[in-house]
């Protein structure tokens, strides 16, 4: 039975809310970073807690509160963590996750499955499908949402799961998108499997809850004559169809904050360079999707 059916169809109108992912603000800090976001006109930001993050895991109970006053004295919501470990029963990582859901955080994103090249694809499958158990598992225990994000192939040495859509889809069909959720990114999902990208919109749409943006192209790779890499660009410079992008979401039903992604060179030690960057790019999207 489709999740559309299982769960209730999501609702249709997009959302107006502009979040930022955080990593590229790291050398700022929490409160600078949250001013800038805020004078660029950002709603909301997803704050790093992963080692180098904006929190340290080990620190949380106490660097977290911190980064949560820095985001509401700058007006900006914050309901999603972005962690590195794809095990939430590892070490102390629940514990995390508890005092994340203490604090009034709604989700957070792991890290990414990979596939490895001495199993077959079923049997690759079959063991991420018991690692989003555990995932889902955490969800219910803490009261948050995990959203898992699909990650196009950069290197050819490190196969992603999700980078197909497909087989996302597969792992979280019979799953309640209360628990497990998709964090959506059209870049990855474009540079991956081309034009087709918009069929797997389509599969994942009742488990969408927040669409990620940035942009990009392809080039020759000089590591491998013949072959293409994908070059990150700032909002407008690449080959994302946005006004595309937009009509899929609205015919699938998709209904989720976006989140913009500064993956490009980023000015990250220059404060008002950045403020320019983040600027521009949520006034591009601003002006193509709303």
């Amino acid at each position: 039975m489709a999740a559309s059916t299982m769960f209730g169809a999501p609702p249709k109108p997009l959302k107006n809310e502009w979040r930022a992912f955080s990593r590229v603000f790291q050398k700022f800090g929490c409160e600078r970073a949250a001013a800038l976001l805020s004078e660029a006109g950002y709603t909301g930001v997803e704050w790093t807690v992963r080692p180098g993050g904006f929190v340290r895991p080990d620190h949380v109970a106490d660097d977290l509160p911190k980064a949560i006053s820095a985001a509401k004295q700058h007006r900006l919501d914050f309901e999603t963590v972005v962690v590195s470990f794809l095990d939430p029963y590892e070490g102390s990582n629940l514990d995390l996750l508890k005092t994340a859901s203490d604090h009034g955080v709604k989700n957070f994103r792991p890290g990414y499955f990979r596939y490895s090249f001495d199993e077959r694809i079923k049997d690759g499958l079959d063991r991420i499908r018991r690692g989003f158990d555990k995932l889902e598992k955490a969800a219910r225990e803490t009261g948050l949402r995990c959203l898992y994000q699909n990650h196009s192939t950069y290197n050819h040495k490190i196969p992603l799961f999700g980078s197909l859509v497909w087989d996302l889809w597969e792992v979280i069909k019979d799953r309640n998108p209360d628990f497990i959720g998709v964090q959506y990114d059209v870049m990855h999902a474009r540079a991956e499997s081309g034009p087709s990208w918009q069929q797997g919109i389509g599969l994942l749409a009742p488990w969408i809850r927040t669409l990620c943006l940035k942009d990009f192209k392809f080039a020759e790779d000089p590591a491998r004559p013949g072959d293409w890499k994908r070059i990150l660009l700032p909002a407008g410079e690449g080959i994302v169809a946005w006004k595309e992008f937009l009509t899929v979401c609205r015919r699938e039903g998709v209904s989720a904050p976006y989140s913009v992604h500064f993956d490009y060179a980023f000015p990250e030690n220059d404060y008002a360079q950045a403020l320019q960057c983040a600027k521009k790019d949520l006034d591009f999207f601003k002006g193509v999707l709303i």
